[in-house]
Protein backbone atom coordinates (compact mmCIF):
# COMPACT_ATOMS: atom_id res chain seq x y z
CA UNK A 1 0.00 0.00 0.00
CA UNK A 2 1.27 3.49 -0.87
CA UNK A 3 0.93 6.49 1.41
CA UNK A 4 1.40 10.13 0.55
CA UNK A 5 1.51 13.51 2.22
CA UNK A 6 0.09 16.87 1.21
CA UNK A 7 2.04 20.12 1.48
CA UNK A 8 1.12 23.73 0.82
CA UNK A 9 3.66 25.55 -1.28
CA UNK A 10 4.40 28.19 1.33
CA UNK A 11 7.70 30.01 0.91
CA UNK A 12 10.51 29.25 1.04
CA UNK A 13 10.60 26.48 -1.55
CA UNK A 14 13.63 24.94 0.15
CA UNK A 15 11.43 24.09 3.15
CA UNK A 16 8.95 22.23 0.95
CA UNK A 17 11.81 20.32 -0.69
CA UNK A 18 13.23 19.43 2.74
CA UNK A 19 9.79 18.21 3.86
CA UNK A 20 9.54 16.04 0.74
CA UNK A 21 12.94 14.54 1.55
CA UNK A 22 11.80 13.82 5.12
CA UNK A 23 8.60 12.23 3.81
CA UNK A 24 10.65 10.01 1.51
CA UNK A 25 12.91 8.91 4.39
CA UNK A 26 9.78 8.17 6.46
CA UNK A 27 8.51 5.82 3.73
CA UNK A 28 5.92 7.96 1.99
CA UNK A 29 5.65 7.27 -1.73
CA UNK A 30 3.82 10.40 -2.89
CA UNK A 31 3.96 14.12 -2.27
CA UNK A 32 0.81 16.03 -3.19
CA UNK A 33 0.33 19.76 -3.44
CA UNK A 34 -2.31 22.03 -4.81
CA UNK A 35 -2.01 25.19 -6.79
CA UNK A 36 -3.03 28.75 -6.10
CA UNK A 37 -1.63 31.48 -8.30
CA UNK A 38 -2.53 34.04 -5.65
CA UNK A 39 -1.42 32.43 -2.40
CA UNK A 40 1.64 30.23 -2.93
CA UNK A 41 4.72 29.74 -5.04
CA UNK A 42 4.73 28.54 -8.63
CA UNK A 43 4.22 24.77 -8.23
CA UNK A 44 6.12 23.59 -11.30
CA UNK A 45 9.35 25.20 -10.11
CA UNK A 46 9.01 23.64 -6.66
CA UNK A 47 8.12 20.26 -8.19
CA UNK A 48 11.24 20.21 -10.30
CA UNK A 49 13.26 20.71 -7.13
CA UNK A 50 11.36 17.97 -5.26
CA UNK A 51 12.00 15.52 -8.10
CA UNK A 52 15.66 16.55 -8.39
CA UNK A 53 16.24 16.08 -4.65
CA UNK A 54 14.40 12.81 -4.01
CA UNK A 55 14.88 9.40 -5.56
CA UNK A 56 11.60 7.55 -5.13
CA UNK A 57 8.87 10.10 -4.43
CA UNK A 58 6.11 10.57 -6.97
CA UNK A 59 5.09 14.23 -7.04
CA UNK A 60 1.42 14.88 -7.81
CA UNK A 61 -0.16 18.25 -8.40
CA UNK A 62 -3.71 19.53 -8.63
CA UNK A 63 -3.70 22.61 -10.84
CA UNK A 64 -6.34 24.66 -12.62
CA UNK A 65 -4.58 26.10 -15.65
CA UNK A 66 -7.47 28.06 -17.06
CA UNK A 67 -7.83 30.17 -13.94
CA UNK A 68 -4.12 30.60 -13.44
CA UNK A 69 -3.13 32.35 -16.64
CA UNK A 70 -6.38 33.26 -18.28
CA UNK A 71 -5.11 36.61 -19.55
CA UNK A 72 -2.18 34.93 -21.34
CA UNK A 73 -4.36 32.25 -22.93
CA UNK A 74 -7.21 34.53 -23.95
CA UNK A 75 -5.74 37.97 -24.59
CA UNK A 76 -8.05 40.87 -25.07
CA UNK A 77 -8.39 41.85 -28.74
CA UNK A 78 -6.56 45.04 -29.67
Amino acid sequence: MDFGVVFQLDPPASTVVALAQQAERAGFSHVWTFDSHLLWQEPFVVYSQILANTSSVVADLVSIWGDQRASEWHPEPH
